[in-house]
């Protein structure tokens, strides 16, 4: 990190008149994570310490604050900044950050002619186009990020734990790290609080006017049930999307700190190879680097390798079974003979199957074959010792040993890097504790992240 730069989780919100965005420092201890959830939970201002006692920073865009004044704070902190951490911020906050940043001096000059409303409404109406997947690359708002010179390191802790594919939400996220206050934020009925915001139009036939909702009471009950981020957020209920924001925050801290063994893995990769992984899961690690060192190796592009790559609409599993498998035992014949008859689609069918042999139940499927344990723990005595018997490197050796490859990828080139791989991690796996016993951190490093690339050739890329 850039000497006196911070490290920061936040999280953005964005209504058509509130935009909010909540910072806190990534070396927050967990002593005061805990301290503002206690605060929380006995209904105490947990905003003021964490903005007072921790070192959080909000910045409000709204009709009542000083726009000029905090937009010009929000890019001298931003400036500050080396890393900057979020949750499905790749695709949302990162962008209408930078989108914000972009135009501050388009906004500067709407509120000289006192245009306050325009600019909470082309913030609002910038989030609605970052979220729109029909517009998803060719949007401005992206462009304007994707260009913004000297941006901090952004990290994203949805995609880092694999949960972008899933789409689960930090509401859910929330529910497993069992954070105290799983909160959504909630408006009551629209009334004479925020009828004024909204327009009703009226139609004579051969044209139309606008009133205020205001005087159509009989619509407020229809109005209401459009989605809370789409309504105006009276000043009475200012604060309360506040706190829902910093709360949001406190929660992506707690699972940056879950997720650290992890980063900090992405990170060593990163830096060992020279390529960004930070924000990718384990499975989207060992793809990128896998095609990196093929492409180091062969001098190819990733254009070249993916006008190679045809997916297999249905596949037959005797093709991907070696000719060499053979069983003396009947049950293990029937399943193999169920295995070679067996197609799948790879839309989404499988195989799978259990069995019982010699006294153990097994489960067989396309991830692998494992037995069906009932919890235990199980210690050694004086009459049996349970040894754990692990065959080195097996998967890879098993591809080595079998001369096999992807198909987009050209064996010549392929197989030397794999056996540069899988010899590298059993020295890095062997070494990796210096004489004294101490801990060579490059090596230990390498051994977690090749046995990852190794495997998921094994798991994802070859058939």
């Amino acid at each position: 990190m850039e000497q006196d730069k911070i490290s920061v989780v936040y999280d953005m919100e964005c209504v058509p008149n509130i935009t909010t965005l909540a910072f806190i420092p990534t070396k927050t201890s967990q002593e005061k994570i805990d301290r503002f959830k206690e605060l929380d939970i006995r209904g105490e201002d947990c905003t003021y310490y964490f903005l007072n006692e921790i070192g959080g920073r909000v910045f409000v865009f709204d009709e009542y604050s000083d726009i000029e004044k905090e937009l010009y704070a929000l890019r001298e902190y931003v400036t500050n900044i080396a890393v900057i951490v979020g949750y499905n911020n790749h695709n949302y906050d990162d962008v209408l950050l930078f989108h914000i940043l972009t135009n501050i001096k388009k906004y500067a000059a709407m509120v000289r002619n006192n245009m306050i409303a325009d600019i909470l409404l082309d913030m609002y109406n910038s989030s609605g186009n970052i979220i729109d997947t029909e517009k998803f690359i060719i949007n401005d708002e992206r462009k304007n990020y994707r260009k913004y010179p000297n941006k901090p390191i952004s990290i994203d802790l949805q995609k880092l734990n694999h949960l972008d594919v899933s789409f689960t939400s930090l509401k859910q996220c929330q529910i497993i790290l069992c954070w105290h206050n799983v909160k959504e934020f909630e408006l009551p009925p629209i009334s004479e609080l925020d009828a004024h915001y909204y327009k009703v139009y009226i139609s004579d036939g051969n044209s139309y006017r606008t009133e205020s909702l205001l005087y159509h009471k009989d619509r407020w009950e229809e109005y209401s049930k459009m989605n809370v981020f789409q309504r105006y957020i009276p000043p009475e209920y200012k604060a309360e999307l506040i706190y829902y924001n910093i709360n949001d925050t406190m929660s992506t801290l707690a699972l940056f700190r879950y997720s650290h063994g992890e980063l900090m893995q992405r990170l060593a990769a990163t830096e060992l190879y020279k390529v960004n992984v930070r924000s990718l899961s384990r499975s989207s690690t060992a793809e990128k680097l896998i095609s990196t060192f093929y492409i180091r190796e062969s001098n190819e592009t990733y254009e070249d390798i993916k006008e190679r790559i045809d997916l297999e609409p249905v596949v037959a599993l005797k093709n991907i079974v070696d000719k060499t498998v053979q069983f003396n035992t009947l049950r293990l014949q029937e399943l193999l003979t169920k295995i070679n008859n067996t197609i799948v689609f790879t839309t989404g069918s499988t195989f799978k199957d259990e069995f019982v042999y010699a006294g153990n139940k097994f489960s067989v499927g396309l991830g692998g074959l494992h037995t069906i344990d009932r919890p235990g723990i199980l210690t050694s005595t004086d009459k049996y010792t349970y040894t754990d018997a692990d065959a080195e490197s097996y998967y890879p050796t098993t591809i080595i040993n079998n001369n096999l490859s992807p198909k987009h990828m050209d064996i010549n080139y392929f197989m030397p890097m794999y056996k540069t791989i899988r010899d590298r991690r059993v020295y890095a796996k062997h070494n990796r504790y210096n004489a004294d016993g101490t801990i060579n951190q490059q090596l230990s490093d390498e051994n977690e992240i090749l046995k990852i690339v190794l495997n998921a050739v094994y798991g994802e890329l070859l058939p």
